[in-house]
């Protein structure tokens, strides 16, 4: 699907993406590939594919000469939509309405661009003990609003410990990974397969004043870390097992999320025996696991 998506892309779509077409029937495998995986291992059954192009262009004339580059035909395609959008700046749309997000008694999520009523939903607080974390909104997946981030949070407050060291892998916004630091974590990576997930993470750590390091898979500059924690999917969640687990160091912790309800035994019966993980918190049928890694 890759070649299908570069075909589009060199004809002159805006952007392309592309989606499991079952999604709401069963996850299957990630978006993006994990450094080791090859698109022949894993791939959906059937793919829907999103393409954006301006109104000088005929969509249906960009399909035919992308299937025909790639020797396919319209009998490859189970159907086709053509839906004429409203010119909108999406991501200043989404920035404007983004309202602070106090997600636990000391950690709010403000937006970097909309600084209005910075206080105007936190109730019975006192801001002087709060952390407020800025994200640029809209970039990067990552604002505090998803119940799986939100989680994620929530154990940070609860766990992360004085000049600790933290991995947060898949990390797209950075948004874990910059309330870790502000938590008082000392040494946190920040890693991603996305390049402009890699950049939006850096721009957030600097607009938040600190120094996080923001990388990809294979540029991680150390082997393990106090906590790992992995905000993703089910899917890719056991397909990196081992990997994750490995990174984690002796009595160090794994907190893993974007976990449905009724996957936990399916991730949980993964990573035994190395580490039994414990349900932390739910949340509108996400739930976000932890366990303590023990070698003797």
């Amino acid at each position: 699907m890759d070649s299908l998506s570069d075909a589009f892309i060199n004809l002159g779509a805006l952007s392309v993406s592309i989606e499991d077409a079952d999604i709401d029937s069963a996850e299957e495998y990630p978006l993006f590939l994990e450094p080791g995986f090859s698109e022949a291992q894993f791939h959906w059954s059937r793919n829907r594919v999103n393409v954006l192009v301006s109104n000088e262009e005929n969509p249906l004339d960009m399909l035919n000469s992308a299937l025909d580059h790639l020797a396919m035909s319209n009998k490859d395609v189970d159907y086709i939509s053509v839906v004429e959008l409203e010119e909108l700046d999406w991501v200043s749309l989404v920035q404007s309405k983004f309202s602070p997000i106090l997600v636990t008694e000391r950690i709010c999520i403000v937006s970097s661009i909309n600084q209005n009523d910075i206080y105007s939903n936190i109730t019975n607080t006192n801001p002087s003990n709060i952390h407020y974390i800025e994200i640029n909104p809209g970039l990067a997946f990552g604002t505090g609003s998803h119940p799986t981030t939100s989680l994620c949070l929530s154990w940070l407050d609860n766990n992360i410990k004085e000049r600790s060291s933290l991995l947060d892998y898949g990390c797209g916004s950075g948004i874990l990974a910059i309330t870790a630091l502000k938590l008082g974590a000392e040494r946190v990576v920040a890693v991603d397969i996305d390049s402009q997930a890699i950049s939006c993470a850096k721009h957030n750590a600097s607009i938040n004043n600190v120094s996080l390091i923001v990388c990809a898979p294979e540029d991680m500059p150390f082997n393990t870390y106090e906590v790992v924690v992995a905000n993703i999917l089910s899917k890719p969640l056991q397909l990196m097992a081992n990997k994750l687990y490995s990174m984690v160091q002796n009595n160090g912790y794994l907190v893993l999320s974007g976990i449905l309800s009724n996957q936990i035994e399916d991730v949980v019966s993964v990573y035994l025996p190395n580490i039994k993980l414990h349900v932390w918190k739910e949340i509108d049928g996400w739930v976000c696991l932890y366990g303590k890694k023990y070698i003797e």
